[in-house]
């Protein structure tokens, strides 16, 4: 029973996180997220592309953050967006890809000096949110940043009790 409690979380945890920090769900179809498991999620191709003619919002810079779209992302701080704007709920961009586990995008945002250490409303930071969901390289990356903080702070407990997890 533990074991499929860990399996439900893991697979359901991106669709948390993007609705919490997004208030949106436009995951690609088919999209089983990091689950644990030590991977780099690709971005949707059907979504990537913004015309270099698209005004630079705050609300467009978070979604393309969230679904992975470097391309976009690079266009928005070009144009001048602030790269640690936050959203409604604290979080920043560098937080939203974090949590999904996009890689190209925490890289390009760190590049362009997001403070890796924003925490939201809720005190999760980006390199917590990686970690929850198992994206190891982005923990990487945002620790060579210097990233501070426990990134298994919110990982299930070892003992074999989940109990931990959620109350963290």
């Amino acid at each position: 029973m533990v074991e499929e409690l860990k399996n439900w979380k893991a697979a359901l945890f991106p669709l948390v996180v993007f609705l919490t920090f997004t208030g949106q769900m436009a995951a690609p179809a088919g999209d089983k997220g990091g689950g644990g498991c030590a991977t780099v999620r690709q971005p949707d191709p059907a979504q990537q592309g913004v015309s270099s003619t698209k005004q630079a919002s705050p609300a467009s810079f978070f979604g393309a953050a969230a679904r992975g779209d470097a391309a976009s992302v690079e266009l928005f701080l070009s144009q001048g967006i602030d790269v640690n704007s936050r959203n409604p709920n604290g979080a920043t961009a560098l937080q939203l890809a974090s949590a999904a586990g996009y890689l190209p995008v925490v890289q390009s945002l760190i590049a362009n000096g997001a403070d890796v250490n924003a925490a939201d409303r809720n005190g999760t930071n980006p390199l917590m949110a990686a970690a929850q969901g198992g994206f190891d390289d982005v923990v990487k990356a945002l620790k060579s940043a210097g990233a501070r903080g426990a990134a298994s702070a919110q990982q299930p407990a070892a003992s074999g009790s989940d109990d931990a997890w959620w109350k963290k």
